[in-house]
């Protein structure tokens, strides 16, 4: 099994030719002949991450952000990019692809909240766009919803703003997904679940009704390692794959 042969998968998984045009996803680092000795899931690579596939005799790094996202002016002893090269690390990074595949981060996010009839949040965005809109079993107040999103993200807090109306039907944003929430309006949701959002945004959807839940870009975004770790050891029964244990926010709530 070689780097190559993972990257093969992930790109029929959600095919790097969906990613912006300002992204970077797709091989990073490394060899693509390489043999892999075991492979580790995580958001972001950090020395941490870095340090836990060393210790563990792992060589490829999958992430969800891009290693190598602006232009390197410069690979410095003691930079993340160094220390990938210097301990010989592959790098796949699945980041906008992801986010707009089918079955990829934005359903992982809607399946953990518990929406069913989960559909696309914008129609227009053919097989694959950013957000998903589902429904929940049964309506909930704003302020019991957002302690369940908390709750099923296995979150420390959320940041919230109820609505005008009891809550049935959510969109779903990951991440930084605050620009989206117009579409989240004119889906008939009644209440938004994204990682950021920004203050003139959330000022919107307050005079809106919108019930809008903030859990964190790390909190909605970190949740797609395991499944996607469970994927890859049915696809490569003979691969070691697992979701690192440094796969943790850098952020604390008080």
């Amino acid at each position: 099994m070689k780097v190559s042969d993972i990257y093969q998968w992930m790109d029929q998984a959600a095919p790097f030719s969906l990613q912006d045009s300002f992204d970077n996803a797709g091989l990073l680092a490394g060899n693509p002949d390489a043999e892999v000795t075991g492979c580790l899931l995580a958001l972001d690579v950090t020395d941490a991450l870095i340090t836990e596939a060393v210790d563990k005799g792992f060589n490829l790094l999958l992430t969800h952000h891009p290693v190598i996202f602006q232009p390197l002016k410069s690979v410095l002893e003691n930079s993340i990019s160094y220390k990938i090269i210097e301990n010989k690390l592959n790098v796949i990074s699945a980041h906008t692809n992801f986010d707009r595949a089918a079955n990829g981060l934005n359903d992982i996010l809607a399946c953990r909240i518990g929406l069913q009839e989960v559909d696309l949040l914008d129609p227009n965005a053919g097989l694959e766009g950013y957000g998903r809109i589902g429904v929940l079993p049964e309506a909930m107040q704003p302020a019991a919803f957002a302690a369940h999103v908390r709750d099923r993200l296995g979150a420390s807090g959320v940041r919230f703003c109820a609505g005008t109306r009891p809550v049935r039907k959510v969109a779903v944003v990951s991440g930084a997904g605050g620009e989206f929430y117009p579409r989240a309006l004119s889906a008939g949701a009644d209440a938004f679940v994204t990682g950021e959002t920004r203050h003139h945004e959330e000022l919107d959807m307050a005079r809106r009704g919108l019930t809008l839940v903030t859990a964190g870009h790390f909190e909605t975004e970190h949740i797609f390692a395991d499944p996607l770790a469970a994927c890859l050891r049915a696809a490569f029964p003979e691969g070691i794959f697992e979701e690192a244990q440094a796969n943790l926010p850098v952020m604390q709530i008080l």
